[in-house]
């Protein structure tokens, strides 16, 4: 996590190029009346999608200053740390402003519903300075794995000036599919019917590109590079680009543009089913945990309670603040600390992992901010746009930087009686706030466990740590891995949830978690680091459902001990009420606190066991006791209201509870349902997480 906030006042089928007879479905579908329908609006300005009956019809708009000579583009994005965007939600309407990343341009985008399957657009740009470009456009992209062999016309009134069908690649010698003038396109597939009319007739022009990060990863850098292939998107999305500006801008430069973006499309309702083979047992599932990175928060101490005393937390992280403990490296840290010279706060996370300890609760101990002499300044890590510290540090200290931390491990122990599991580095990846190659990475872990372990401390380092839980991140830990004279200093594995985490990513960190047989932990939990920017976004629907579906996918793909929430305070908070989010009244949870609750009361230390579903837009996960017989199958619906056979029980099994929820219900227990030769059949509610046990929660 790169800091910490207090929150103010919250597989279609492959598309028939023969769709001319579904297009007389989806015309009656444009207009058909559908109270379920929402547009997910990302807090940078970008719409991606419009849910009819709780499925989402995929698309993303964003703003693009495109390169002069196309070989990228600076977008309206996530991962724009310059500056500070505003954002705010009254009724159905979202507006946020920013500035696209190091480019003089401003933009306003206000996003509004209007209607069962359409939402507004409105959209104005200023020039600050004149700016090179090959444009400004308000760029809509299709996914091409859904509209490869699909039309899109662009019409001007009621006469449609161009025609084309999209396909795997621009068709060679061309740079785009077509180009005309128009207030209008229509994109369309057998199953899919997109309209985006805008307020004025204006150039309007189709490319094809992959970019070098893309968005499947959660990790959508506002400055792209356009790149020739992605392994793992066989067909590159389509751009749809509305010009607003025309070439190169000039101080001053001004434009506004509004639109309608109208959805149609069919909906999967077709049942799902669901297979688990408890014969094939894993890696045990300890729970669900939390950091507790302490700010002296007015709300502090209530959120903490409510979270301790209402979810069951298996791990835990707390922060060793080393500019307090050692801000001199001739300081004789613990008599400093024992003559109650360090600030309060150090004091109070002292407090706070004494608490955790008694509750028997394994802790993490991380670094994020080196001391003055402890950093090598000679070295300039930081690239270009980026927006971490990127500090490293100076391996000449090793000894007094290995000391200083079994410093503080000792104190602990000796003077408040705690044992620290584990010891890492926050994000070495990024430099949050430490910055580390993967050989020194492994360096560091080496040199330090050796201190540890020469003092006698059970503490152990922790693999990884990485702000990304992607295939690129864990390369960091390669170095590590294949040097046998470092596992024995080795505790766990960890990486955090905010890019990456695809089924390729995880299986990737399990694979070498594997290699050491150590656990895995996800050390930190969340779809945005960079969430406090606009805290009220945390209270959206899709927000907090991506959420559980995230760690879902990371309990299926890569058998984690635990996942930990960041955070279990007011930071990043579960909870609203008591003024947090601007909510009054007492503390109470929000949809994410009944994620983690129903997500953690899976039976601790049962094994994860394998599980396939054959239907799209289902996440599953699913975890056996096999010693006391209790076999649970955690399920996301990310689309419509359909059914679902869940088969693999056990004979032993004749029944299942079955918990639900969803932004309107939280761990809801229904109907008991039967389990009849290994089967059970229950109803997956739109948009709801569903956890079959036949446990008992509580």
């Amino acid at each position: 996590m790169i800091t910490n906030f207090f929150c103010q006042p919250a597989k279609f089928m492959k598309q028939s190029r023969a769709y001319t007879a579904a297009l007389v479905c989806l015309t009656a579908l444009v207009s058909a009346p559908d109270s379920l329908a929402q547009p997910e609006v990302m807090p940078w300005g970008n719409l991606r999608g419009i849910y009819v009956q709780g499925e989402r019809m995929n698309f993303e708009t964003s703003i693009r200053s495109v390169f002069p000579d196309w070989s990228g583009c600076v977008s309206s994005e996530k991962c724009n740390w310059q500056g500070k965007p505003t954002y705010a939600v009254e009724g159905k309407t979202t507006t946020i402003s920013h500035f696209l990343q190091a480019r003089p341009l401003n933009y306003t985008t206000k996003i509004s519903e209007t209607g069962s399957n359409s939402a507004s657009i409105e959209l104005s740009i200023e020039a600050k300075d004149d700016m090179a470009q090959a444009g400004t456009y308000f760029c809509f992209e299709l996914p091409g794995n859904e509209f490869d062999g699909g039309v899109v016309d662009i019409v001007s009134g009621q006469a449609t000036n161009a025609s084309v069908t999209l396909g795997r690649e621009i068709p060679g010698g061309k740079t785009e599919y077509i180009r005309a003038t128009g207030n209008k396109i229509i994109a369309r597939t057998a199953s899919r019917s997109y309209q985006v009319t805008t307020d004025r007739a204006m150039e309007i022009f189709i490319k094809q590109n992959y970019i070098d990060r893309p968005s499947y990863l959660n990790d959508p850098l506002p400055v792209k590079q356009f790149v020739a292939s992605d392994s793992n998107q066989p067909v590159a999305n389509y751009q749809v680009y509305f010009t607003m500006i025309d070439g190169n801008a000039k101080s001053g430069d001004q434009r506004s543009l509004k639109c309608e973006v109208r959805v149609a499309g069919s909906v999967d309702k077709e049942d799902v089913r669901i297979s688990i083979d408890p014969k094939q047992p894993g890696r045990p599932f300890a729970g669900i945990g939390g950091n507790f990175r302490l700010g002296n928060r007015e709300h502090e101490a209530k959120v903490i309670d409510y979270c301790m005393n209402h979810l069951r937390v298996a791990w835990s992280r707390v922060p060793l603040d080393w500019v307090a403990w050692q801000p001199n490296e001739s300081d004789d840290a613990i008599a400093e600390a024992r003559a109650g010279k360090l600030p309060k706060q150090f004091y109070d996370q002292i407090a706070m992992a004494q608490r955790l300890a008694r509750l028997k609760i394994p802790i993490i101990l991380s670094v994020w901010a080196p001391p003055t002499w402890a950093v090598d300044a000679s070295k300039q890590n930081r690239k270009g746009l980026e927006h971490d510290p990127k500090i490293s540090l100076n391996p000449k200290h090793i000894d007094n930087i290995s000391k200083s931390f079994a410093d503080y491990l000792w104190y602990l122990k000796v003077d408040y009686g705690v044992e620290v599991q584990l010891f890492s580095f926050n994000e070495p990846d990024y430099g949050v706030q430490v910055f580390e190659t993967p050989e020194e990475h492994a360096w560091y872990i080496k040199m330090i466990g050796q201190c540890f372990a020469a003092r006698g401390l059970i503490t152990k380092m922790l693999l990884g740590d990485t702000g990304a839980g992607t295939a690129r991140a864990n390369k960091i830990v390669m170095p590590a891995v294949n040097d046998p004279s470092i596992h024995q200093y080795i505790g766990a594995i960890a990486f955090h949830t905010y890019h990456g985490c695809t089924p390729v990513d995880l299986m990737a960190w399990a694979a070498s978690a594997k290699e050491l047989n150590i656990p895995i932990l996800v050390d930190e939990g969340g779809p945005n680091s960079g969430e406090h920017r606009y805290p009220q976004n945390f209270l959206d629907q899709w927000f907090q459902l991506s959420e559980i579906d995230l760690y879902v996918r990371i309990c299926r793909y890569s058998q984690p001990a635990t996942i930990m929430e960041w955070q279990l305070t007011p930071d990043y908070s579960v909870l609203i009420g008591d003024g947090l989010y601007g909510e009054q009244g007492s503390l109470r949870p929000t949809q994410r606190f009944w994620n983690l609750k129903q997500l953690g009361s899976t039976p601790e230390n049962a094994f994860s066991i394998p599980v396939e579903v054959d239907r799209p837009n289902i996440t599953t996960a699913a975890f056996a006791d096999l010693l006391d017989g209790w076999y649970t199958v955690h399920i996301v619906n990310n689309g419509a209201q359909r059914k679902a056979r869940v088969e693999g029980f056990p004979t032993t099994v004749k029944d299942l509870n079955v918990y639900k929820t969803d932004i309107a219900r939280g761990m809801e227990q229904g109907e008991i349902v039967a389990v009849k030769d290994g089967v059970a059949e229950v109803l997956l509610d739109k948009d709801c997480y569903t956890t079959l046990s036949n446990a008992r929660f509580r």
